[in-house]
């Protein structure tokens, strides 16, 4: 099975972070992250110049029964449709924008999350 392992750092923490990204079947890609790896598979992962994943203080979820933390699930798409996507996540489903960057290359990237409780 092919796969793409990459390297990166995270704009909310600092930190780097390994992706390996493969292709299962037909058109699922799936993203495994993590913030370790072991140092004989380091020269393996290239460098990607922009974070894979997008974190903040929703990020980690505890259980609360002790036991270890939940990560976030995340879904990825691609559009050339930008105005519509946003209006659909904060209209639409009142979700909440949570990051928003657009690259030089003009490039964007949007992050957005259930709206918090009121």
């Amino acid at each position: 099975m092919n796969f793409l392992p990459l390297s990166w750092t995270s704009d909310y923490d600092n930190k780097t972070y390994y992706s390996v990204i493969y292709n299962p079947c037909g058109y699922i890609h799936i993203e495994l992250v993590s913030d370790t790896i072991n140092s004989t598979n380091e020269a393996l992962f290239q460098a990607y110049d922009r974070p894979r994943v997008f974190f903040n203080d929703r990020s980690q979820y505890s259980s609360g029964d002790g036991s270890d933390s939940q990560g976030p699930f995340v879904l990825s798409r691609a559009t050339a449709r930008m105005d519509d996507i946003k209006k659909f996540y904060s209209k639409d489903l009142n979700f909440s924008t949570i990051y928003n960057k657009e690259y030089d290359d003009g490039s964007e990237v949007i992050v957005v999350a259930f709206a918090e409780p009121t």
